[in-house]
């Protein structure tokens, strides 16, 4: 298991279940930071694990350009009620 997947299971981990229970997707952070976590609105989808049951209930368009897909796929998670977090340091490279 690579280290980034494992910081990500760790902080999920320890999350009290009612928190768990409403967070659909957690991004891996490419930039360098404190690894502090908040809440991910808009941001790219490189680098998210979604859980499979709330990725199939998505449909995104795919005539979107990138930065709109990113868009859409953020608000429709919101408007299933479910959040996103974002670890907020480098875990992944992305170039």
């Amino acid at each position: 298991m690579s280290s980034a997947v494992g910081k990500v299971l760790g902080w999920i981990n320890n999350m009290p279940r009612f928190v768990l229970d409403g967070v659909s997707a957690v991004l891996m952070g490419s930039v360098n930071g404190d690894c502090g976590v908040g809440e991910a609105r808009y941001e790219i989808f490189s680098g998210i694990s979604v859980k499979a049951d709330v990725a199939a209930g998505i449909s995104c368009r795919d005539d979107f350009f990138l930065d709109q897909a990113d868009f859409d796929m953020y608000s429709r998670i919101r408007v299933l009620c479910y959040l996103s977090f974002g670890i907020k340091c480098k875990l992944i490279d992305h170039n």
